[in-house]
Formats: C-alpha cells, sequence, structure tokens
C-alpha cells in the first residue's frame, strides 16, 4: 500500500489532470480511515471527469465503509449505469442489494454477472444464494451454496464461503454447512478473517471473535449489515468489537441508514446476558 501511494502521487506530479491517478490515493486514505482526506482526492477525479465510472465506484466504496448504505448504493447503481458491462462492480451491487433486502433485484444482477462472465464469478454466487433462500426458492439456494463448494480454490471469494455456509444452515442441513466449514478451513491461514466469518455462518459467534477482530478494513460492511450477525447485535462483545475495530459512529451509522431505509426500528444496545 505504501508502494502503491508513491506511485499515486508520482502520477499526480507527473500530469495532475488524469482523474486515474487520484481514485487509488483516495481508497489509500480510505484504508487509513482518514474519509475526509479519502473524499476529497475522489472527488478531484469527478471534478476532472464527471463521468468516469472508477470514481463513482471507489467514492460508493467509501461511502460503505462510512456506514451510508443509501450513498454507496446510489453510487454503485451510477457506477452500473456508466459501464453496464463491470461484472466486478455489478457482483457488488448484488451485494449491497441484498444488505437492503431488495432481493429481486439482487437476483436479476447476479443473473447479469453470470451472463457476462466466461468463468464461474464466486462471489456473485454467494449473493446469489443468499437471494433465492430469502425469495423462498430453498432448493435452488442450496443447489448454489453446493456449487460455490465444489470451486473451493477458485478466486477471488470474497465472503461466498460464509454464505454458501450460512445459506445451508438456515435450509435445514447444519451437518452439511458444518462440514462444508470444515473443509474450508484447511484452505484458510490460520489467522484468517474468513475463519471468523465462517464460523459465525454456523453460529459459532464465541469462537469467531478472534478471527472477527482482523477483519480488515475494507471489509467491515460485512459486520455493518450481513444478516448473519443479526442474532448477536445487541450482545455486548459485539459492540467490543467495533471498540476494537474502531468502527464504533461508522457502524451506528450504518444501522440507521438500514432502519431508514427498510422503515424498520433500529437495533439498540441491550444489557442481554452475553451468548
Amino acid at each position: 500500500m505504501r508502494r502503491a501511494r508513491a506511485e499515486a502521487e508520482r502520477a499526480i506530479a507527473l500530469d495532475p489532470t488524469l482523474p486515474d491517478s487520484y481514485t487509488p490515493l483516495g481508497y489509500w486514505f480510505m484504508l487509513e480511515k482518514r474519509y475526509a482526506e479519502a473524499d476529497r482526492q475522489i472527488q478531484k477525479t469527478l471534478e476532472l471527469n464527471p463521468n468516469y465510472m472508477m470514481g463513482h465506484s471507489w467514492r460508493a466504496v467509501l461511502r460503505l465503509a462510512q456506514g451510508r448504505l443509501d450513498d454507496g448504493l446510489r453510487g454503485l447503481e451510477k457506477t452500473a449505469e456508466l459501464d453496464p458491462l463491470w461484472a466486478v462492480n455489478l457482483a457488488t451491487l448484488g451485494e449491497i442489494l441484498i444488505y437492503a433486502s431488495r432481493f429481486d433485484e439482487a437476483l436479476k444482477i447476479t443473473d447479469r454477472v453470470n451472463a457476462l462472465r466466461p468463468d464461474i464469478y464466486i462471489p456473485s454466487f454467494g449473493y446469489r444464494a443468499r437471494a433465492l433462500l430469502a425469495l423462498g426458492r430453498r432448493e435452488e439456494a442450496i443447489e448454489t451454496a453446493r456449487l460455490i463448494r465444489t470451486h473451493l480454490t477458485k478466486k477471488p471469494r470474497r465472503e461466498a464461503d460464509a454464505s454458501a455456509i450460512w445459506v445451508l444452515r438456515e435450509a435445514g442441513l447444519p451437518q452439511e454447512a458444518a462440514a462444508y466449514g470444515e473443509e474450508l478451513y484447511k484452505t484458510l491461514p490460520d489467522t484468517s478473517h474468513q475463519r471468523g466469518f465462517a464460523l459465525g455462518a454456523l453460529g459459532r459467534f464465541d469462537e469467531a471473535l478472534p478471527y472477527l477482530e482482523e477483519t480488515p478494513q475494507s471489509h467491515l460492511r460485512r459486520l455493518y449489515w450481513d444478516s448473519i450477525w443479526d442474532p448477536w447485535r445487541n450482545d455486548p462483545r459485539f459492540k467490543q468489537l467495533s471498540e476494537k475495530l474502531g468502527c464504533v459512529e461508522e457502524y451506528k451509522l450504518a444501522r440507521e441508514t438500514l432502519a431508514r431505509m427498510t422503515k424498520a426500528p433500529p437495533l439498540t444496545p441491550s444489557s442481554a446476558t452475553a451468548r
């Protein structure tokens, strides 16, 4: 990341009129949680080219990191409008539509991704499995989750494994979900945060916690909105986790934004005993 910042700054010094150089610099500041500076750099991109799709995409990612689900969603939709053939952005749009409970739209988006990609893009299938289950299409959701498992070494994966494991468990196949998890652990580094997400999908929050503390900044939105974590949002340890990850205010805003978007009351901290 230090090298990336140096190269972006060198590119700006060579030609400050090119929009491409400001977006990676903005992303670097986002990973540093310097959100105001990240926003300033990305805004430079869009001032130079208001239709630069990468600028809209990276600003959307920034908004999501800040807990602003509505703004992030609008940014991803704008990116898809500017470049309707960019499958990676469409897959991310599918992810955010899942968080917003817009499951029909998410399913249509994953159809588009799968039509555009000549190979299997694993993250898109994870979102597809979630949308199918939410829409009551249980057998199709199970089939999709199993498909993800059969391609266990294919990259990238994002949260596809946790989604597939969660779908299997929610669909009434806890033993199959657990077996999937055991198979997955063999492919992951010992301290990988992905272990935490898989354990959460299995309902094993106590075991998940140490790994969740390793969650990178770019993945925090999954803790903000993924329904895998709904059973523990009022658990005091979840609040402690957000403190350790340095995202207390962002998490609070994320939950309030989701509640407003779905017209549901926000979850508030409680003194409930730890699970």
